[in-house]
């Protein structure tokens, strides 16, 4: 399965298979906790059906005024699923069941973003971009996936925005924006630098100036290309203590 992009019929069959093993081990419990996970997986897969409805009307009809509401509401559930799903496979040791439902969160977010919807639950699909951001990648799909976190971070609800939890350093926007800047910058590419770079300055200006000067240090330890360098070291001097962002 692809999880840079949503589609319905590979994402279905892909979530099946990757809950098989929770669903027998579901199956075999008779308690309420267990059941009620078994109903989880049975509206994912009613959502999964109302996500390929609207993908149908909007090839059909184009956009229409309430996609974007409907997007938002129905991906929302889904993400809560794939976590709570998540969850109880961890509690039942099934720990690489719940790193396939992080996965999955993915494809969903961009669903959401395609309908003009708003991302309210960010912090899976952050642990999901992390994990694929990990893999060993060539610079196309690493342009690829920046591409991909471009869109998740355009459309993530204003609420998360404000950004008001600064003293969490584990809160999702700060990690968000931080994995769009490494991506950008294993890219290889000085013009998609500047873009997030300038984008990630005014996203988390209490931390840009911490991530430009942990680039600066990874200029040395990777050993990147001058063109490269010679854009962290222009925003690391932009932000530095003579230049702070207000």
């Amino acid at each position: 399965m692809n999880y840079l992009e949503f589609n319905s019929v590979a994402y279905r069959d892909a979530f099946h298979l990757a809950v098989a093993d929770l669903r027998l081990s579901l199956g075999s419990d008779g308690s309420e906790r267990a059941k009620q996970g078994l109903k989880r997986m049975l509206a994912m897969q009613g959502y999964i059906d109302f996500m390929q409805q609207l993908d149908e009307e909007q090839a059909e009809y184009g956009d229409r005024l309430s996609d974007s509401s409907d997007a938002s509401r129905v991906g929302g559930m889904v993400l809560e699923l794939l976590d709570d799903i998540g969850q109880m496979a961890v509690s039942r040791g099934l720990v690489s069941t719940m790193q396939r439902m992080q996965q999955m969160s993915l494809p969903v977010a961009l669903w959401i973003a395609r309908h003009q919807g708003e991302i309210e639950k960010l912090d899976i699909v952050v642990n999901a971009i992390a994990a694929i951001a990990n893999e060993d990648k060539s610079q196309r799909q690493l342009t690829e996936l920046c591409h991909v976190i471009t869109q998740v971070q355009a459309s993530v609800s204003e609420k998360i925005r404000r950004d008001v939890e600064i003293d969490d350093p584990m809160r999702p926007w700060k990690i968000l924006n931080l994995n769009w800047g490494i991506v950008a910058t294993r890219t290889l590419s000085p013009h998609l630098m500047e873009v997030v770079f300038e984008a990630l300055i005014h996203a988390i200006p209490s931390d840009a100036q911490a991530f430009f000067q942990e680039g600066m240090l990874q200029m040395d330890i990777v050993g990147y290309p001058d063109a490269v360098r010679e854009v962290m070291t222009r925003y690391n001097k932009l932000t530095g203590p003579d230049n702070r962002l207000h």
